[in-house]
């Protein structure tokens, strides 16, 4: 995650790490094609700070400033089938039209969006 190479983005709040972001292979699970078309997108965000809607201030400036450098007009996420809280904070910012993924971790959501277009 260190690595720059790894395209991992630290997310801090009060000075603190609350969470990060990673796009490209990173950010997709076994299983799952790349696509040109697509930035596949990923973040994950500190267990005692869930809940609080705070990813819900901070992933809309997050994508917008991803959709300023990365070039697919499509983004995409996958997210742990059984974690419905990061999947409805996912369709609030968007992503919908949900497909199945299962492979050797367990199952998924895919959930996609179109770009914004002030992005």
């Amino acid at each position: 995650m260190l690595d720059p190479a790894n395209h991992y983005f630290a997310v801090f709040a009060a000075g603190a790490l609350a969470g990060y972001v990673c796009v490209g292979p990173d950010a997709r699970v076994a299983g799952e094609q790349a696509d040109e078309e697509v930035d596949d997108i990923g973040w994950g965000f500190r267990p005692d700070l869930t809940g609080r809607g705070m990813a819900i201030r901070w992933l809309p400036v997050v994508l917008g400033l991803l959709g300023e450098v990365l070039p697919a007009r499509t983004q995409r996420v996958v997210i742990a089938a059984w974690n419905e809280r990061s999947q409805a904070a996912a369709r609030r910012l968007g992503f919908d039209a949900p497909v199945p993924l299962t492979n050797d971790a367990g199952e998924w959501v895919v959930l996609t969006r179109a770009r914004p277009t002030n992005a």
